[in-house]
């Protein structure tokens, strides 16, 4: 993950995952695709700008894989035909609460493009030594 611009530890953290869902990527031309990260770049520069951005990571694509057990052996389900269920990337950002959070998550592009944005806090982690 990238490194955070701001270190205001008064604030939550929030996970912002993205998928697809009705998005045509595969119908975008290339410009069309330099658009949208452009416009991911944009917003998340303005997070951090404000005092927001805690950290981004883009997923690639290539061979996504889910891994459960199941009758004591392990299934692995993917690649997906359905982007609706594959994350393809992420955003962290801090805010004061749940309501600003949602309301720094309405900003996302990936809304714009016809994708959704599944929003939750995160918690410590209890990290050895």
């Amino acid at each position: 993950m990238s490194e955070p611009t701001d270190e205001r530890a008064d604030m939550a953290e929030y996970a912002l995952f993205f998928r697809d869902e009705s998005a045509a990527f595969d119908d975008y031309s290339e410009a069309q695709i330099q658009a949208v990260v452009d416009d991911f770049v944009t917003w998340t520069k303005d997070l951090a700008a404000r005092g927001k951005f805690a950290g981004v990571t883009r997923l690639s694509m290539d061979s996504p894989r889910v891994l459960r057990q199941r009758a004591g052996g392990i299934v692995v389900d993917g690649p997906y035909a359905e982007s609706k269920e594959l994350i393809n990337g992420f955003v962290v950002i801090k805010a004061e609460d749940d309501t600003e959070a949602l309301a720094l998550a309405h900003e996302c592009p990936m809304l714009k493009i016809g994708g959704s944005v599944e929003l939750r806090k995160t918690d410590d982690f209890p990290l050895p030594g």
